[in-house]
């Protein structure tokens, strides 16, 4: 026999070979396995797929060298993990072991896609996929469905039932995240003397379906793979580093989560933004997106919200476009392409939620927008993470408390970024007191992770409708850097609101009156004056009433020609002055907020201003059309986008 190649001679690998080799098959456990480098406790971002590449690779490498067969297979929970772990296989054997066959993936591709390097075999294919796995060496991927398929296909020379001796080397990843059944089924192919490899990390999201735990023998039967095989006291070999997130994102995960074995090993990385990225920032922006912060955490007393926060949603997405102007790749600006499967995600606990910050980020950013629930970005990760808890109403908190204050969706949340993570969070979700205390202590858990950071300013953004919300911006910066950050307060918009007089009061009132008897809550001020026998419509006074921000004013077409139209509102809205310098720093977060579909249609975007004159007549479109000039937006007909 040859020499063998260096790879597989280097030390720091072969320790990694050792530990597998002297190990029973089924008692290979590897918590989120990394790199082969003698480190071995390693859960988000610790190079899990680095390190199953490599053993993978070399298993191969070293069972053909002494003649014996090398059938591996790659399973897991999704076809993306399957898919991860063959393009580095891949890529290991292109540099290493050239001659080895090329990797397949069995059943419909993932939708992440697979490298060059990997070869594709469908449904009807199961007849060449046999001849492969016979020539004695071969890396398989296939979900468990897949490999059921493979063995009740017919094609197979030997098979007992729902099991097929094929393989000599079983992987499993996500274990954590498989039921045992499912784990089960991955086994259906072991021939005599297969070893096994299981990966996962029990601190982040177990199963999807719900479970109740039961033990038979001292033995984990309801829950996860992984639980089962750690409730079996199988050898566990966790690793140490993490290669994703940055020191300051490390810290929490490795205080709470793992305890004195969670050392980040790119602790200075920063995110890259250009030289200029603070011009045209408000404060909390320059806050967030500093990269000399990388835990950037907002607290705000906003309105109380369930399954959708406008408040946050807004945010999020005003986030994303100021990150999506700034940001540089590699080689430059990103392309969209690039900016969501690389740079930037944006988290949700809840569907609703994310299809309403979708719906707010800009129409050229929504192509491929990576945003998810927690649960579909486990296992993934990017540069920034931008988070929303979205839960504001504390008694919809109480009752989705097993879920919402979750540790483990907090940790997979918090362990998706390299360098930045920007959560977004309501003060009254962190009031809320839980009334078990199991669930409590989760409930505390998350307070810690978001008082655990430095308080560094306090401000007033604009909500819905403009209302004002207290918001507290903490943040985690790096050890033993002096924070430059820029605390400039927000220029002040000059506004000169009239004063709410006897007079407006009850112009107000009868509004409201003729309103209730109108099934859209609306009151056209020929009703208004009919109802208070006035000699002309109170249009003067109801554009006061529409500054002030109590009723939204509206000129409308009607059967007789057009008519002025109010609707009320409970409590008074924010309406911003038609100035030009006044709607530039407010048209943005107006359109974000009024957008239906792809464009914001302008009379929805104008009634957040004083558009009118004392005549009636539009004053805020020809400072819209100075805007366009800009470059700030674009009016179309009959859309402002």
């Amino acid at each position: 026999m040859g020499r063998r190649p260096r790879w597989l001679r280097d030390p720091l690998h072969r320790c990694d070979w050792r530990s597998v080799a002297s190990t029973s098959a089924g008692r290979r456990l590897a918590r989120s396995c990394g790199p082969p480098r003698g480190s071995r406790s390693r859960p988000p971002g610790t190079g899990k797929t680095h390190l199953l590449s490599w053993l993978i690779a070399g298993f191969g490498a070293v069972r053909t060298a002494n003649g014996r067969p090398a059938r591996t297979l790659v399973t897991a929970f999704t076809k993306n993990a399957v898919g991860n772990v063959l393009d580095a296989v891949a890529k290991r054997q292109e540099v290493h072991d050239t001659a080895a066959p090329a990797p397949i993936y069995f059943g419909a591709p993932p939708s992440g896609g697979l490298a060059p390097g990997v070869q594709v075999l469908g449904r009807g294919d199961e007849a060449e996929l046999a001849q492969e796995i016979a020539s004695g060496r071969a890396v398989i991927g296939a979900t468990i469905w897949s490999l059921y398929r493979l063995i009740s296909s017919g094609v197979l020379p030997t098979v007992d039932g729902p099991t097929a001796p094929l393989f000599d080397l079983v992987c499993i990843d996500e274990a954590s995240q498989m039921v045992l059944g499912q784990g089960l089924m991955a086994l259906a192919g072991m021939a005599p003397g297969c070893r096994i490899v299981v990966s996962g990390d029990d601190q982040q999201l177990p199963p999807v379906r719900s479970m109740r735990s039961t033990r038979i023998d001292d033995r984990e039967m309801g829950g996860s793979l992984y639980a089962f095989l750690k409730s079996a006291q199988a050898a566990e070999f966790p690793l140490e580093e993490t290669f994703r997130l940055n020191e300051p994102l490390a810290q929490f995960p490795e205080r709470k989560f793992y305890p004195g074995r969670y050392v980040s090993a790119a602790p200075t990385t920063r995110l890259t933004l250009r030289g200029d990225w603070r011009d045209g920032l408000d404060l909390v922006s320059r806050i967030a997106l500093d990269p000399a912060l990388p835990v950037v955490i907002l607290v705000h007393d906003g309105l109380a919200a369930a399954t959708s926060n406008p408040f946050e949603a807004a945010l999020a997405a005003k986030f994303v476009s100021e990150l999506a102007d700034r940001v540089l790749a590699a080689n430059g600006p990103p392309t969209t392409a690039e900016f969501w499967t690389e740079v930037a995600a944006v988290v949700s606990p809840h569907r609703a939620q994310n299809a309403a910050i979708r719906a707010m980020i800009p129409a050229s950013l929504r192509p491929d927008a990576f945003v998810e629930t927690v649960d579909r970005i486990q296992g993934k990760e990017r540069d920034a993470v931008i988070l929303s808890y979205c839960v504001s109403d504390p008694e919809f908190a109480l009752a989705e408390a097993e879920f919402i204050f979750s540790p483990e969706r907090l940790n997979v949340a918090s362990t998706r970024a390299r360098t930045k993570l920007v959560l977004i969070i309501s003060r009254r979700l962190l009031e809320a007191v839980p009334g078990e205390q199991e669930t409590m202590d989760k409930a505390e858990l998350l307070r810690e992770f978001v008082y655990s950071c430095d308080l560094l300013a306090e401000t007033v953004l604009d909500g819905p409708a403009g209302r004002q919300v207290r918001t507290q911006i903490r943040g985690r910066g790096f050890e033993g850097d002096s924070l430059e950050l820029d605390l400039t307060p927000d220029a002040a918009i000059e506004e000169q609101a009239p004063e709410m007089t006897p007079a407006l009061e009850g112009l107000l009132a009868a509004i409201r009156r003729v309103a209730v008897g109108n099934s859209y809550g609306t009151a056209a001020l020929s009703q208004v004056k009919r109802a208070m026998a006035l000699a002309a419509e109170p249009f003067t006074d109801a554009r006061l009433l529409h500054i002030l921000g109590w009723i939204s004013l509206t000129e409308r077409d009607g059967r007789f020609g057009r008519f002025w139209q109010a609707k009320p509102f409970e409590a008074p809205r924010r309406v911003y002055p038609a100035e030009v310098d006044a709607v530039r720093a407010r048209i943005g977060a107006v359109i974000r907020e009024a957008r239906s579909g792809r464009h914001c249609f302008y009379d929805q975007a104008r009634d957040r201003f004083a558009w009118m004159s004392e005549r009636g007549d539009d004053i805020l479109l020809p400072i819209v059309q100075i805007l366009q000039a800009e470059g700030l937006l674009t009016l179309g007909l009959p859309a402002a986008q």
